[in-house]
C-alpha cells in the first residue's frame, strides 16, 4: 500500500509541476503580447545589429570583445549595477575612438 500512495503522490505532483509551468508560460506569452512596442523594439534591435555588422565589421569584433567578458550570457550585459554599465559604455567609446578615431 506504501508504495502505492507514493506513486499516487508522484504523480500528483508531476501534474501539478506541469499545470504551473502552462500557466507561468501563458503568462509570459500573455505579457508579451500585451506589450506592443516589445515585438517593434525587437526587428530594430535586429536590424541595427545587422547594419553594424554588415557596415563596420571591425567595429562590431572589437565591441563584441570588449562586453564578452561582461555578459550573463550572449547578447545580455548584467543590468543591475549601473555604475559599472556606464563605466563599460564610457571605456567602450573609448576604445572604439582610440582604434578608429573619427574623420
Amino acid at each position: 500500500m506504501n508504495r502505492r500512495r507514493m506513486l499516487a503522490v508522484l504523480i500528483q505532483r508531476a501534474e501539478e509541476n506541469r499545470r504551473l509551468r502552462l500557466t507561468l508560460t501563458d503568462a509570459v506569452t500573455i505579457a508579451e503580447y500585451s506589450d506592443p512596442v516589445g515585438p517593434q523594439r525587437a526587428v530594430l534591435v535586429e536590424q541595427a545589429h545587422d547594419q553594424l555588422v554588415r557596415r563596420h565589421p571591425d567595429h562590431y569584433r572589437l565591441i563584441r570583445e570588449l562586453l564578452a567578458p561582461h555578459e550573463l550570457h550572449p547578447g545580455v550585459l548584467d543590468a543591475r549595477d549601473s555604475e559599472a554599465h556606464g563605466r563599460l559604455r564610457t571605456e567602450t567609446f573609448a576604445a572604439l575612438d582610440r582604434t578608429h578615431p573619427r574623420p
